[in-house]
């Protein structure tokens, strides 16, 4: 998975933001915090939900 940094450059948006993103998909059981690693996906099904909760949650 890109750092927080680079997702923050690829949205548009700033490193907080991305920060609270990540959290709110770890709250939701859709990645798994790491130490040292950082997030990773959890092992589910990709889908077009997921894209479209991933992208609500950065507008927040």
């Amino acid at each position: 998975m890109p750092t927080e940094l680079e997702l923050a450059q690829e949205f548009n948006t700033s490193r907080p933001t991305i920060n609270h993103a990540i959290h709110n998909l770890v709250q939701e059981g859709l990645l798994e915090q790491r130490k040292r690693l950082g997030p990773l996906l959890r092992e589910i099904k990709f889908n077009k939900n997921l894209i479209t909760l991933y992208k609500a949650t950065i507008k927040k």
